[in-house]
């Protein structure tokens, strides 16, 4: 929004500018020298083809700025206009090339940077689940080692029995299962 801003208002103040020039050197062209008077036309055929009302203008400058135009040869008639319009143009592109527009890219690469500790902070939260559902594994196992018979089985029966007592029966709560 603030981009847009920017690039209507500048685009006005070149515009005007543009249309001032060429109603008060349109009359005199009769009276100027021949470079006078090739400036003059030169001048007047860049900015009847970039600049020739508000939507043309609007459009020149976003052209400046993303690069679908050589910034240099949009600013050329401005410079016939008068220096104060050709560095407006200038500081126009600074402005928004090397203001705003870095700006956005430190807003986008920090919100990145989030995006990648927030990564880093769900691996490490899913390292921790798997290492204790390992360990969660690994007792599960010791108790029921410890519950088995010599021949490493457990049947119904001794389950059973051994759930009635308090110890077995609280390590099983312990483990939630």
């Amino acid at each position: 929004v603030l981009l847009l801003l920017i690039n209507l208002l500048f685009a006005l103040y070149l515009e005007d500018a543009a249309v001032v020039f060429l109603m008060e050197h349109h009359q005199q062209t009769a009276s100027a020298s021949v470079t006078e008077e090739a400036a003059f036309l030169s001048a007047r055929e860049h900015l009847s083809k970039y600049w020739k009302g508000m939507g043309s203008a609007v459009l020149s400058l976003i052209y400046s700025i993303s690069g679908g135009a050589d910034w240099g040869t949009l600013a050329h008639p401005f410079w016939s206009v008068g220096t104060a319009y050709g560095i407006s143009y200038v500081v126009f592109i600074i402005l928004t090339i090397f203001g705003l527009l870095n700006i956005l890219i430190g807003i986008f690469v920090q919100e990145a940077e989030e995006l990648s500790k927030w990564d880093k902070d769900f691996v490490v939260d899913v390292a921790d689940f798997v290492e204790q559902r390992r360990e969660k594994e690994k007792l599960i196992l010791e108790l029921f080692d410890t519950l088995a018979d010599n021949m490493g089985t457990i049947s119904i029966e001794r389950l059973s029995e051994q759930l009635c007592d308090e110890s077995i029966a609280s390590r099983f709560a312990q483990l939630d299962v």
